[in-house]
């Protein structure tokens, strides 16, 4: 009988031990989610930065780069044969 007692005992440390894991595990998993859902939170709220435009007094005329071809009337600028 005290070999079953035995048993008994160490059956019933063994079962105390696996719930605590799995609680411990359940509750570590429940705090990472939580954690992950306020940091998603936070980087979906958009950062923009804004600047108000200002004219310059340079007067420079700006130059783009490429052919300068203006097409004034309805038709393409060069007729394909």
């Amino acid at each position: 009988m005290a070999e079953a007692a035995k048993i008994r005992r160490y059956a019933l440390i063994l079962l105390v031990v696996v719930i605590a894991l799995a609680i411990w595990g359940e509750v570590s998993r429940v705090m990472a989610r939580a954690s992950l859902s306020k940091e998603t939170a936070e980087a979906a709220l958009p950062t923009v930065v804004t600047v108000n435009a200002q004219s310059s007094s340079l007067g420079e005329e700006l130059v783009l780069p490429g052919p300068a071809v203006i097409s004034r009337s309805g038709t393409a600028i060069s007729a394909r044969r």
